[in-house]
């Protein structure tokens, strides 16, 4: 058979040769065979590139629309192509260019050498133009200096100016419009200067000498004046607060406002009296005096002297700060300055802190300045009136001595600067204290007192914390008491006083804890042996009360002693400590002295409870005896008694016999009470225990006679009622079932006093058994 998967027909086999007829193979075409899906599209067909495919004809289809429509202008020709622009042949513009070579031009031509203006010629010029007169004193030396300074600068600039113009041309481009480079500017022509000018240029000179107040003799004479003696001058000594020591801010303003009262003084009555006198005479020279003209010279003088005056002022108020300068320290000021304990209102807490503080202490500086600047004229206050005012005697008209406020400020500026600069080093120190101290004053030391002290801690553990507090007050006291810094002395006596009373604060805290429980086991020792004491003298009422009196106290005197005498060494070595530590109020002492002396008290008391045990250990004994005898002769007239029940055979007599039998019964309940206590003294005596069998035989006697009188008083009632009783009130089966009762009740008395008698009898003959054993046992020794 065919395989049905293709391929050639099978072989013939060797079965095929059987006798049987064999049909003939059918031939297959070769295409059946064939697989029919090995050349199928399916194997290759990628949906990816299909639609790529059909997105690319759509891109080209609208490009092509694109290009008719932008070629349509042109008639379906392309258009033709723009010329690209050109490139310049450098990367930066000839104007930029021009402008960075001149700049660097100017540069270098600016650093070529100028020949400076030489000192000989500022010297000819200052001896020949400048009178000597004001060149004296060292504030117009400072002067001079100062405008030879700035006018070697002018020259200097102006060189450098006419070098450029005369070698370089500035070119015109963006950003050179200013520059003054270039040729220099020619010479005006057609000027005629052929026209007299000598007779205007005198007339001008001589106006000007009229109106030009300050080149006017009088004034060079003030300023004479004022160089010789306020030049010099300043308002407060400041050098002189150096030799003076350290001082506080008290004594500061108080030197201060005494130098400058002394310095107004004499400017109002020495040095200005000596201005006025120049312009005395009422004449000036050289002046028409018109009213007019003589109050604008006196204005002018006014001003010569307020700006000498103000001058005076800032140069009193520039020295204040330059003796601050930290590279020259030779007048520097000492200023006390205390470190103290500042209460914070808020947290109830301290705070380490200056007294003053920095910004009192600013303040301090600038009240300096305050005072110097409103001083000679301040405010409601008078001290140089005007020359007018002078002249004229009215004083009322104060001269104009107020300084600027751009002075005040800037020395404001200064002395905050200095000041934060001087407290550099006191801020570390104070930083110190905090780093070290700061735990006893913020809470955290009294946080960790009060765990203490609610902790179980031995007095050892409490003197460990005395001591550490000690050291930390030793510590605190060893600290330097002034601290010297450049301009500050510190003083810390406020900060360790209120320190060391901080930590003797926790350390009275432990303390008062320490006494309370010292007081308290001195009261318990004196309690415990109070306590012996009053159970020591204590008269026992019966003999156990004195056996747990005679315990209690060989315990006393034993292990409790022992006890105790440890517990009163401790209190004593915990007293010696606290003898240096703690004041004791006469109480404490009296309570001292107790807890001490008490083992040498309690020795006699000890003698006076034996004498108490003795007397009545054997007072009781009698009395056990006593009440024994007694006890024996009570239970023999018992006995007799209860044998002479017997007789009793009267009828009529029953409930007399049933009395006397109540009688008995309630003198064996005292009898067995008495042997009670009896035996309990016995015992507490340590003495052999006494038996009393004959209470038993008369309990065992009395109850049968009893119970006899009993039953037949109730018949007598019994029948009494029913013989003489009405008959209508009698139930016969009430009445049988009492009868009854009765007479088991009689029958069980019966029983009870034969076994009685039996007992008797066998006690009887057990006596007499023993007594002849007794009498042969005799016979036989």
């Amino acid at each position: 058979m065919m395989n049905g998967k293709g391929g050639s027909p099978p072989a013939v086999s060797s079965a095929s040769k059987s006798n049987k007829a064999v049909l003939p193979q059918i031939q297959r075409h070769p295409a059946y065979y064939e697989d029919p899906y090995k050349n199928s599209i399916l194997f290759s067909f990628k949906l990816k590139d299909k639609q790529q495919a059909m997105l690319e004809g759509i891109v080209r289809e609208q490009a092509a629309r694109e290009e008719r429509a932008a070629l349509e202008p042109y008639d379906g020709k392309r258009r033709p192509r723009e010329k690209s622009p050109d490139y310049p042949t450098t990367a930066v513009s000839e104007d930029r260019s021009l402008r960075t070579n001149y700049l660097y031009m100017k540069e270098r031509v600016g650093k070529l050498p100028i020949t400076p203006a030489s000192d000989e010629s500022f010297k000819h010029i200052i001896g020949r133009y400048i009178d000597k007169k004001l060149k004296e004193g060292p504030q117009m030396k400072r002067v001079i200096q100062n405008i030879v300074n700035e006018t070697k600068d002018l020259y200097e600039d102006s060189m450098k100016t006419s070098q450029l113009q005369h070698t370089l041309v500035a070119p015109k481009v963006k950003g050179l419009e200013n520059e003054v480079a270039g040729p220099p500017p020619s010479d005006p022509i057609g000027y005629d200067f052929s026209s007299p000018w000598e007779e205007d240029f005198r007339d001008n000179r001589d106006s000007i000498k009229e109106h030009l107040y300050i080149v006017h003799p009088t004034h060079r004479q003030v300023l004479e004046l004022c160089n010789k003696t306020i030049s010099s001058r300043i308002m407060v000594e400041f050098k002189r607060i150096r030799s003076m020591g350290a001082l506080d801010f008290p004594q500061l303003r108080s030197f201060v406002l005494r130098e400058i009262e002394r310095n107004e003084d004499y400017l109002s009555s020495s040095w200005y009296p000596l201005v006025c006198q120049i312009f005395q005479s009422g004449q000036i020279p050289g002046i028409t005096t018109t009213a007019e003209k003589t109050n604008a010279f006196y204005n002018s003088v006014n001003t010569l002297v307020s700006n000498q005056l103000r001058d005076l002022l800032e140069r009193s108020i520039d020295m204040w700060c330059l003796i601050f300068n930290p590279k020259d320290q030779d007048y520097l000021p000492i200023i006390k300055i205390d470190i103290i304990l500042n209460e914070d209102q808020q947290s109830n807490m301290s705070k380490i802190d200056f007294q003053p503080n920095i910004t009192e202490f600013i303040g301090v500086l600038r009240y300096v300045v305050d005072k110097i600047a409103h001083s000679i004229n301040g405010p409601n206050r008078i001290r140089i009136a005007t020359m007018q005012a002078f002249l004229n005697g009215d004083d009322n008209i104060p001269l104009d001595t107020k300084l600027t406020q751009t002075v005040i400020e800037r020395a404001y500026k200064q002395l905050a600067d200095i000041a934060e600069y001087y407290f550099q080093e006191p801020n570390k120190l104070l930083k110190a204290y905090e780093d070290k101290y700061n735990y006893l004053i913020n809470g955290q030391a009294q946080a960790e007192v009060e765990k203490f002290i609610t902790e179980v801690h031995t007095f050892d553990d409490y003197s460990r914390e005395f001591n550490r507090f000690n050291d930390i007050v030793r510590q605190i006291m060893l600290e330097p008491t002034t601290a010297d810094f450049p301009l500050i002395q510190t003083n810390t006596d406020q900060v360790k006083q209120g320190l060391i009373d901080a930590a003797r604060k926790h350390r009275h805290t432990l303390l008062n804890k320490l006494v309370t429980d010292y007081r308290r086991e001195c009261q318990s020792i004196c309690s415990d042996f109070e306590a012996i004491k009053q159970r020591a003298l204590t008269k026992p009422a019966t003999t156990a009360e004195l056996n747990d009196i005679i315990k209690y106290i060989d315990n006393a005197k034993g292990e409790k002693s022992i006890t105790l005498g440890r517990r009163i060494k401790e209190v004593q070595r915990q007293m010696e400590y606290l003898l240096e530590e703690y004041f004791f109020s006469d109480e404490d002492i009296r309570l001292n002295a107790d807890t001490l002396l008490w083992p040498r008290t309690i020795g006699p008391i000890f003698d006076a409870n034996d004498e108490i045990t003795q007397q009545i250990r054997a007072k009781n004994e009698q009395i056990l005896m006593e009440r024994r005898e007694r006890l024996l002769a009570e239970l023999q007239k018992m006995q007799r008694r209860v044998d002479e029940f017997a007789d009793n055979g009267e009828l009529n007599m029953m409930a007399e016999y049933a009395q006397d039998v109540k009688q008995t019964q309630k003198k064996i309940v005292d009898a067995e009470n008495e042997i009670d206590w009896i035996n309990q003294e016995e015992i507490q005596f340590r003495m052999q225990k006494t038996e009393y069998p004959q209470l038993d035989s008369i309990k065992t006697a009395v109850d049968p006679y009893y119970r006899l009188f009993t039953t037949v008083r109730k018949w007598q009632i019994s029948e009494k009622k029913w013989m003489d009783g009405s008959f209508l009130d009698l139930n016969s089966e009430k009445v049988e079932t009492e009868v009854e009762e009765y007479l088991r009740e009689i029958f069980k008395i019966k029983k009870q006093f034969t076994n009685l008698v039996k007992k008797k009898k066998l006690e009887l003959a057990n006596r007499v058994m023993e007594k002849r054993k007794a009498r042969g046992m005799l016979n036989n020794i």
